[in-house]
């Protein structure tokens, strides 16, 4: 089955609540996603290493095969992924978050999203 419209922003906005909570409760966070099942329930997804401190580097490969498989294999209909990211634009540098959504056709699609922090609370997504 393939992904709906509502499938981006069902994940888009489970990423975008996530990244608010991380960043008041940690001030960043680890890479994490959220997928479409075929019955069209948002699961989360996370990944994590036995290792004390994971690198992002050694994680994210990992985490992203194991999501590829699954909508490669039909079990999502839509698999995504958000990492932390610096966003160039213009001149100017934002924080921001990638959220990579992998489709059961094999396509990898990149959204960007930009936000401003004020202390550790998001005040607003550009």
């Amino acid at each position: 089955m393939l992904p709906l419209p509502a499938d981006y922003n069902s994940i888009t906005n489970y990423v975008k609540r996530n990244i608010e909570a991380f960043l008041t409760e940690m001030d960043d966070f680890y890479p994490f996603g959220a997928a479409i099942l075929n019955n069209g329930e948002l699961q989360p997804l996370s990944a994590y290493l036995d290792e004390e401190e994971a690198s992002t580097e050694t994680l994210l490969p990992i985490f992203e095969n194991h999501i590829k498989e699954k909508v490669m294999n039909n079990k999502y209909r839509l698999g995504a992924v958000a990492i932390a990211v610096l966003i160039k634009e213009n001149g100017l540098s934002f924080d921001g978050v990638q959220i990579r959504f992998y489709h059961p056709n094999g396509n990898l699609e990149y959204l960007n999203c930009k936000y401003l922090t004020d202390g550790k609370k998001i005040t607003s997504w550009l």
